[in-house]
């Protein structure tokens, strides 16, 4: 088995993709998570009583171990996901704001009062280099 690079998790990596059964097709499927994994060790720690004590506080402190990996990896991928980019939504809201602003400066840039004040400002640049 090998590690997954982002997430750390053991499993199949590359080569054809699992099918899905025909019933699952269309269902959200379960990821085990920390609680799933906690629950093992449960059930492990139970067959693990016959061993003795010594035994079931290295498994008690492995799951421990393995719950606070599951939780960090949780937390790096919570916050890696999170805000990558604008939504559409946003896209189309700010390429409108965006048009309003260049017609608004179209009509002040070809206005009267602007043309004749540019119109100044070159003449008076080009009395000063003569």
């Amino acid at each position: 088995m090998s590690r997954h690079a982002t997430t750390g998790r053991t499993g199949r990596t590359g080569g054809r993709p699992r099918r899905r059964s025909a019933e699952a097709v269309g269902r959200h499927r379960a990821r085990p998570g920390r609680w799933t994994a906690l629950g093992d060790v449960v059930r492990r720690m139970l067959r693990l009583t016959r061993r003795g004590w010594a035994e079931m506080r290295r498994a008690a402190g492995r799951g421990a171990s393995r719950a606070r990996r599951l939780g960090i990896q949780w937390v790096v991928q919570a916050r890696t996901r999170a805000d990558a980019g604008m939504s559409t939504a946003e896209y189309a809201v700010g390429t409108i704001a965006a048009c309003g602003f260049a017609a608004l400066l179209y009509k002040i840039v070809t206005s009267a009062e602007v043309r004749s004040m540019l119109a100044a400002l070159i003449q008076k640049a080009l009395k000063l280099a003569a």
